[in-house]
């Protein structure tokens, strides 16, 4: 049989034989003609019988006969109408197990789904979707149209990623994106640990240690002005041409010490900007377009989190995904979600290290930020950034050895509430851990603390 699904409607009509539809429609006449000369010869008995009402004449004495049909000439007119329907069979099965609860109950779950698709004139789609329940102990197969994809790793997230990289990676299942969402559960989490060094929420816990000196430096008027770093170093900056100038002339003037590297960030461009991979949504070193992404993402963004909680520092988280397309006419709705889940994946890191709830607000860009030239798949679209407000120019100044450092910075604005002028206003100091005999509890359970690490 051929491959209906992929010829198009004249492929198929040409493959049709027309010549036998025409030699079928000619030999039908054909019978029919031999049909009525039958019906014809079998009313002459009746014509010569005689009949008593004539008299004792027949139906032949009185000059009738029967009547004989038949076709001296045929004008053979054709229309020819082809329909073709093909149906496609397409199913997702999930045959998951584990235990639940403390009592060991096990519960299985599963889904299916089907499209059918209708070639020739007219072409309907159906989207193929299907949802799974992964929980901290589930274990199992997930079968994609025939593939069968074990359920492995240490964690519940370790395994619904690991199981997203290989069904998206092998064409034969033929799902192109697969995303997750994480459960919103709380927990009830305590620590004796100092909060400067372990910070809690309702869903983490996090470790605050720090490597090298970082601090910000707000740039709000084109002035000559003194920063001073440290007891051995202070850069002298003067004014510029105007406001954006001057803050790239002080970035440059600290950047000149082998020590210190600066840079100057412009309103509404993000201070820190976390990439994801295709489709994804979780926070993890990669690399994507030759160079690697997210690193010290993680450190960045706990920077970011004490700003917030120690100067009150509002925060916006925008999401954003490139134009890759998903299958279906909702694909602009998903990778809208998409990029809302990436913002929240970003906003709930810092709220992790600390950052008030109330301080972190995110944005959900889709893919209408994207530009239309180049490739759809653009890594620089694939993220989530992380900007003040409201926006200010800013100077990131981060050490790049272990002796340097940042103290007795002037001028200063280190003490909430932050006010306004050219200032630092935001310290990052190195935090080594110190955490032996401390613990955390979650939900009435102590796990404890060792050294610089988690137990």
């Amino acid at each position: 049989m051929p491959d209906l699904q992929s010829m198009t409607p004249g492929q198929i009509l040409a493959d049709a034989s027309v010549a036998d539809f025409i030699t079928a429609l000619g030999l039908g006449i054909a019978r029919a003609q031999t049909a009525l000369d039958t019906n014809s010869v079998s009313q002459l008995p009746e014509f010569v019988k005689p009949l008593d009402g004539l008299d004792g004449r027949s139906l032949i004495e009185l000059g009738l006969s029967p009547a004989f049909y038949h076709y001296q000439h045929a004008d053979l007119s054709c229309s020819l109408q082809l329909t073709l329907k093909v149906g496609e069979e397409f199913s997702v099965d999930a045959g998951l197990s584990g235990s639940y609860d403390a009592d060991g109950e096990s519960s299985s779950s599963g889904s299916s789904s089907s499209s059918e698709t209708e070639s020739g004139s007219s072409t309907l789609t159906r989207e193929r979707t299907a949802e799974m329940a992964v929980t901290a102990v589930s274990t199992g197969t997930l079968s994609v149209g025939g593939r069968s994809f074990e359920l492995a790793g240490p964690d519940a997230l370790a395994r619904i990623r690991a199981l997203q990289d290989a069904v998206t990676g092998d064409d034969a299942a033929g799902v192109p994106r697969m995303l997750y969402e994480p459960p919103r559960d709380s927990f009830e989490i305590t620590t004796d640990a100092p909060a400067d060094q372990v910070v809690t929420t309702e869903r983490t816990v996090a470790f605050l240690g720090t490597g090298f000196d970082s601090g910000m430096i707000r740039i709000d008027t084109n002035e000559d002005t003194s920063y001073r770093l440290n007891d051995d170093l202070t850069v002298e900056t003067t004014s510029q041409a105007d406001l954006a100038a001057y803050a790239h002339h002080v970035a440059a003037q600290i950047d000149a010490h082998p020590d210190f590297t600066a840079t100057a960030y412009p309103p509404d461009t993000p201070i820190t900007r976390v990439f994801f991979e295709t489709g994804g949504r979780q926070i993890e070193e990669f690399t994507a377009e030759g160079e690697r992404r997210n690193e010290n993402a993680r450190g960045n963004l706990e920077g970011m989190a004490e700003m917030s909680r120690e100067k009150d520092i509002e925060l916006v988280v925008h999401g954003y995904a490139d134009r890759q397309r998903f299958d279906g006419e909702d694909s602009d709705e998903r990778n809208l979600d998409l990029s809302r889940q990436r913002a929240q994946e970003v906003r709930d890191a810092l709220i992790s290290y600390g950052a008030p709830p109330d301080n972190v607000t995110i944005v959900a860009h889709g893919i209408t930020e994207t530009p239309t030239s180049g490739p759809a798949d653009q890594v620089r679209w694939r993220c989530a950034d992380v900007e003040f407000e409201p926006p200010m120019w800013t100077v990131l100044v981060a050490a790049t050895s272990p002796s340097a450092s940042l103290s007795g910075v002037t001028p200063d604005d280190l003490e909430p509430p932050m006010g306004t002028g050219n200032a630092w206003f935001q310290l990052i100091d190195p935090r080594p851990l110190s955490l032996s005999g401390r613990s955390v509890t979650i939900d009435g359970t102590a796990f404890p603390l060792s050294g610089a690490a988690g137990g």
